[in-house]
């Protein structure tokens, strides 16, 4: 994937690769939104004003949940945890992505599948 103009290579598990598209697409389109503001401030501002963005629209979805539900985002967690909702793909969801980091050659791991678009 491409953000910014760097091309980060990550190892996704079988059937992730759109998903991930998807998130680094989102977060490249905050990262745009910020260097068209502020100009080229380097790789590590622009990211971290990406990250500080998208944490700050996830404690208002929290907030969110918590007022329409009664419950805290913790408590329900726990609910999932003692049953009602398994994953089968093996990586809970909103676990994080695992970074491979940059390499010549793509990483081939059995029953993942590797992506640079």
């Amino acid at each position: 994937m491409t953000i910014n103009g760097r091309i980060y290579r990550l190892s996704v598990e079988d059937g992730e690769k759109e998903r991930l598209l998807q998130l680094a697409s989102d977060v490249g389109a905050r990262v745009d939104e910020f260097t068209k503001e502020f100009g080229q401030v380097g790789e590590t501002r622009l990211l971290l004003l990406a990250a500080l963005r998208l944490a700050d629209e996830l404690m208002d979805a929290r907030s969110v949940i918590e007022k329409h539900t009664g419950s805290s985002l913790e408590s329900l967690k726990k609910l999932k945890k003692t049953g009602s909702g398994s994953q089968s793909k093996g990586r809970r969801k909103g676990a994080p992505l695992k970074d491979e980091g940059q390499h010549e050659e793509p990483v081939l791991e059995e029953g993942k599948e590797n992506i640079a678009s």
